[in-house]
């Protein structure tokens, strides 16, 4: 071979050998890339309860070996590639990850809202069996589906709602407390709106008949009775004297711009100055109430008339029903008037004794003819009991309560509040007589 060919070969061999030698040098000394974290659906916002676990496992991409760090509001918590967040009181919290490799790290923060035991959802008071307890409360919730029975009993083991000729009839949450009010001798008893545990209570006593619950602020509230409405002092949980203004049965309560509005068994409904408690109007010819759309104005019902009643004037306006009103006096039960929570209309059961209706109707706004008509008829022989018609503002349901002829078939119906569908049924056995919905 020429000597000039074979140096030309040499020296074109070796600058390959060379730059083959570079490469593999370039790529094993190429530094790894930092791991990508996948946002997980609706950008790692969930919620949960007290007492359920949390699966968190984000999704990562990037070659090499990883590690992770995680932290609950800043603070360090053991975890490997999946965390199980384990709530212990209600609340928001971040929950953060950081995910590292020997390219680097990434870190993703999960936000997270945590339910009370009792938040998720809406309470159910059954009077019971009358005679065979003092009643019950139930907790219908939303991620399950199902109704928990005697959940206050279950939380509070050395309390009850006795004596057992009692019935709890009433509740209400107000500023983070739930209230239950019982008949016939049987107490108050205030909870945590939100663990159900029991915080403070009026005890039994034969002279307590309890009807109504009204929060006026943080420390006082009304309550009315089967002989009148008496102050509740709502640090101590004593009641006041009874007020001077209104005598009798006082049932169902409820306030609008500067009025308290009672329903009085003797008086008819009657409307309170809010600082002074004075008496400054008188229906006597309406028997059934309240309902507050969100307008603000005031519903109640009577003869064969649902009544709007002006917060700010309190001046009234007639709507006939096809249906004469039951008093929900005598053996009380809150009045059956529903309002939603979204538009200026009101749900009315043509109601019996013991607010037994088979056929509710739907007033809307401005619209006479809309209530002359039932927007749901009950199928068989089930009817609603109690109050028996609430509306859910959170899941924007219209739920009855409802129960056969038998007494002891209970089911809760929903309904869509604008079709007049029913969305579902639970069915649930046993004396209960659940008498109204509470919700948070």
């Amino acid at each position: 071979m020429n000597t000039k060919i074979a140096n030309r070969f040499l020296l074109a061999f070796a600058s390959l050998a060379l730059m083959l030698t570079y490469a593999a040098c370039k790529k094993s000394d190429a530094k790894p890339q930092p791991p990508t974290i996948t946002t997980p659906a609706n950008n790692g916002i969930d919620t949960t309860s007290v007492g359920d676990s949390l699966v968190l496992a984000p999704t990562v991409s990037a070659p090499g070996t990883f590690t992770y760090a995680w932290s609950v509001d800043g603070t360090p918590v053991p975890g490997d590639s999946t965390f199980h967040f384990t709530p212990t009181q209600r609340g928001d919290f971040q929950v953060s990850v950081k995910v590292a490799n020997s390219g680097g790290s990434n870190t993703f923060t999960y936000k997270i809202h945590v339910y009370g035991a009792y938040e998720n959802g809406f309470f159910v008071i059954n009077e019971g069996n009358y005679g065979s307890g003092s009643g019950t409360v139930s907790f219908y919730r939303y991620s399950t589906g199902e109704l928990e029975d005697s959940v206050y009993t279950k939380v509070n083991t050395k309390n009850n709602l006795g004596p057992d000729t009692s019935t709890a009839e009433y509740g209400a949450i107000w500023d983070g407390k739930f209230y239950i009010l019982t008949k016939a001798g049987g107490p108050i008893v205030q909870t945590d709106a939100y663990s159900l545990v029991e915080t403070g209570r009026v005890a039994s006593a034969a002279s307590n008949d309890f009807r109504a619950f009204l929060g006026i602020d943080s420390t006082h509230a009304l309550v009315s009775s089967g002989n009148g409405i008496y102050p509740l002092n709502l640090a101590t949980m004593t009641l006041g004297t009874l007020l001077s203004s209104v005598t009798g049965d006082v049932d169902d309560m409820t306030t609008s711009g500067n009025y308290i509005f009672i329903n009085a068994e003797t008086n008819g409904v009657q409307a309170l100055n809010k600082t002074t408690y004075a008496v400054v109007g008188t229906w006597s010819n309406l028997n059934v109430g309240f309902a507050v759309t969100p307008d603000g104005a005031v519903w109640a019902a009577g003869s064969t008339d649902l009544v709007r009643i002006d917060p700010s004037t309190l001046d009234t306006t007639m709507i006939p029903l096809p249906f004469t009103v039951y008093s929900s006096s005598g053996f009380w039960h809150a009045g059956s008037l529903a309002a939603s929570t979204t538009e200026n209309s009101v749900f009315i059961a043509a109601n019996g004794q013991y607010g037994q209706a088979s056929a509710i109707y739907k007033y809307v706004s401005g619209n006479a003819a809309s209530v002359q008509n039932p927007f749901i008829t009950l199928a068989g022989n089930y009817t609603t009991y109690g109050n028996g018609i609430g509306f859910d503002p959170i899941k924007q349901n219209l739920v009855l309560l409802t129960l056969d002829g038998s007494y002891a078939n209970n089911e809760l119906d929903f309904y869509n509040p604008s079709s007049a569908s029913m969305s579902s049924t639970l069915s649930f056995s046993g004396y209960y007589f659940p008498t109204i919905s509470v919700f948070h």
